[in-house]
C-alpha cells in the first residue's frame, strides 16, 4: 500500500521472478518522497507525498485510527 523504503516490495518482486514469473507489475497507493537504498521502483503510483508518518485506510497510529476513511499524516511535533 505504501512505498516507503522499498526493500519489502523489491524482495517480493524478486521472489516472484525466482518462482517463475515472466513479468511482475507492482502498484502502490502512496509513495513517500525520500532517499532509498534500493533501486526498485513500482510500476504504478497513486499519490506521492512528503516523508511523514501516515495513518488511516488500514495503517494505524499508536494502534488507533486504522479504520479512518482517508490517509492522514502526523504532525512532526506529535512524533516527539
Amino acid at each position: 500500500m505504501f512505498f516507503d523504503a522499498g526493500t519489502t516490495l523489491e524482495l517480493i518482486v524478486e521472489h516472484c521472478h525466482k518462482a517463475g514469473a515472466n513479468t511482475v507489475r507492482s502498484a502502490v497507493l502512496v509513495e513517500k518522497i525520500r532517499k532509498r537504498t534500493c533501486t526498485y521502483r513500482p510500476d504504478f503510483i497513486g499519490l506521492t507525498v512528503e516523508d511523514r508518518y501516515l495513518f488511516g485506510i488500514g495503517m494505524d497510529y499508536k494502534e488507533y485510527l486504522r479504520n479512518l476513511p482517508g490517509i492522514y499524516a502526523v504532525a512532526d511535533s506529535d512524533l516527539n
